[in-house]
């Protein structure tokens, strides 16, 4: 995980799709009530921190966590997870950093390769203070 300049998305984009959203895919914890420019707080507990505003402001940071598939497209499951990646790409959430799209001549079934980057806000870690 890297923390890396991010153009914040347009938040009614983010919260109107995905609000109140929890998936393993996140790696954490949402907390949809503390955001930062429309991105959710990612925790590794379920208990919401308590925060002032200042501290919202000012400790909070933004975090890029790349991640790597390769969709065998011919499977539901891997359509699946392709498409939840792609809505949130599309609506603003993650950012598309690599795609690739083939076919697979002898199994005649599409494959797709895709590298993203799933963006949330974060405390940051205890010794980096």
């Amino acid at each position: 995980m890297s923390l890396v300049p991010y153009n914040l998305p347009q938040p009614n984009a983010i919260v109107s799709s995905f609000e109140g959203e929890q998936s393993e895919q996140h790696g954490g914890y949402l907390h949809w009530t503390i955001q930062v420019g429309g991105l959710p707080l990612r925790t590794k507990s379920s208990a919401t921190p308590l925060l002032t505003k200042e501290e919202i402001q000012n400790e909070l940071v933004l975090v890029s966590e790349c991640h790597q598939a390769t969709f065998d497209l011919a499977r539901k499951e891997d359509r699946f997870v392709y498409k939840w990646v792609w809505d949130r790409i599309i609506n603003g959430w993650f950012q598309l950093i690599h795609i690739e799209r083939y076919w697979d001549e002898r199994e005649k079934k599409p494959y797709v390769y895709m590298e993203w980057a799933q963006v949330y806000a974060q405390l940051p870690d205890k010794g980096s203070r």
